[in-house]
């Protein structure tokens, strides 16, 4: 075919042949151009979208977010997660396109579909488990569009990842995101936090055991977190909480496949994609011979390092743009933060990273009453905060002193579990949470 003849038609043929979605707008933002790929994925209509302004269409609830709004706003590439009116779940990249005299023309984005099958299977084992909510993932910033970019590589094969990052930076959301991406997104993503879970049950917990495998079982046994993610994805969340003892049964599945219940010589074999995430340096660990070395290599085949948001201050408005038009659809607010604010939030340090700055942006739109919230309303809240007691330290403090109590006028720890209701577990755990001495 000669380029001559290369007409909108043809042109249109082709897009709709392609796996992506795709969605362009002119330089204001207004559709003008989808291909088949995006109707069937959000499921809307294009007869409905073309000809109409992307903030328009926000605003109507057709999209939760969009990547169009934000390249529009920074003139650079962005990529938004969120939600159609039909109730789809997609990943959107945004890319700008500009003229001879640099002004923006066009804005063209590839649209992914996020949407995992809405998995009600026998899932009556264990509260701790968590099928996949949506979150919201939202990135400007250079390093984390970088990120995404090799996210949406490596979520097609089968390889182990380790993402590491500081509390709050969003490795479970990318961790979900991986899984949305990959090609079992039709079977649900399976949550462990190893933290949460004794020492004396880790292994039951991931394992499983076989009925009367030890005094207390159930006599119907138990599935572990494997044989319930076979043929899925396991995210094994604080991985570097978990026990040496544990970490050695891990680093066999990890390479062989293969486990045993506890209570059971039988092998069985699984085929789980596991994605591991800690906030902890593993490398010091393992120094400390705290954490199996040979473990670290198997899990770090495919390392993601997510970066604290004082790194990605670009990415500081956008986010709290959205966290406020989240907050609003939420308490059916009309409220905006001022620019003042907004620059002020970036020369914070945000130890908490985006966990702290959405509970901060809550706070504000609910505590304050006025529509525009400002700099002034924020060191306003945060004084009062200091002034006021904390009411996590209050409960903590109450809880230890209960703990002390009863240990000096228990006759063991069975009867100390006893008298507080609880299991004998719980009573360890909390207390070497406290570090109380059990000498007695």
């Amino acid at each position: 075919m000669k380029q001559e003849d290369f007409s909108f038609k043809t042109l249109q043929a082709i897009t709709d042949n392609l796996y992506i979605g795709i969605y362009v707008t002119d330089g204001s933002g207004k559709a003008i151009y989808i291909n088949k790929t995006f109707e069937d994925i959000s499921l809307l209509k294009k007869e409905d979208l073309l000809g109409h302004d992307i903030n328009e269409l926000v605003k109507k609830k057709y999209f939760t977010a969009s990547a169009t709004v934000l390249t529009l706003n920074t003139k650079q590439p962005s990529v938004v997660t969120y939600i159609t009116k039909a109730g789809k779940k997609l990943l959107s990249r945004a890319k700008p396109v500009f003229g001879n005299n640099k002004e923006l023309t066009l804005i063209v984005n590839s649209v992914y579909d996020v949407t995992e099958f809405d998995y009600k299977g026998e899932l009556d084992f264990d509260s701790k488990i968590n099928i996949d909510g949506f979150q919201q993932f939202i990135a400007y910033n250079k390093k984390m569009l970088e990120i995404l970019d090799f996210v949406s590589h490596i979520a097609l094969v089968d390889s182990t990842v380790l993402i590491t990052g500081e509390t709050g930076t969003g490795k479970e959301v990318l961790a979900k995101l991986i899984h949305s991406l990959s090609k079992r997104k039709n079977k649900p993503f399976i949550k462990v936090n190893c933290a949460a879970i004794p020492e004396n049950l880790i292994e039951t917990e991931l394992f499983g055991y076989e009925p009367g495998a030890f005094t207390g079982a159930s006599p119907r046994g138990k599935k572990g977190f494997f044989e319930i993610a076979n043929n899925s994805t396991l995210f094994l969340d604080e991985i570097g909480e978990l026990p040496l003892n544990t970490q050695a049964k891990l680093l066999q599945v990890l390479q062989d496949k293969k486990f045993t219940k506890v209570g059971s010589p039988k092998l069985i074999e699984v085929d789980v994609r596991i994605i591991a995430a800690t906030n902890r340096k593993l490398e010091e660990m393992m120094e400390k011979n705290l954490f199996r070395q040979d473990l670290y290599y198997r899990l770090n085949v495919i390392p993601i390092d997510l970066p604290p948001l004082r790194e990605r201050l670009d990415d500081i408005e956008p986010i709290s743009t959205y966290i406020v038009q989240r907050m609003n659809n939420k308490y059916g607010f009309e409220k905006t933060l001022s620019r003042e604010l907004i620059e002020f939030f970036k020369l914070l340090p945000w130890k908490g990273n985006i966990r702290e700055l959405e509970n901060v942006i809550e706070k504000l739109l609910v505590v304050v009453p006025r529509k525009e919230i400002t700099k002034e309303d924020f060191l306003k809240l945060e004084r009062t905060k200091k002034s006021e007691i904390n009411p996590k330290q209050l409960i903590s403090d109450c809880e230890k002193e209960v703990l002390l109590k009863l240990l000096s006028s228990s006759k063991s720890m069975r009867d100390m579990a006893n008298k507080l209701g609880v299991s004998k577990a719980t009573v360890i755990r909390k207390l070497k949470q406290y570090n109380i001495s059990v000498h007695k």
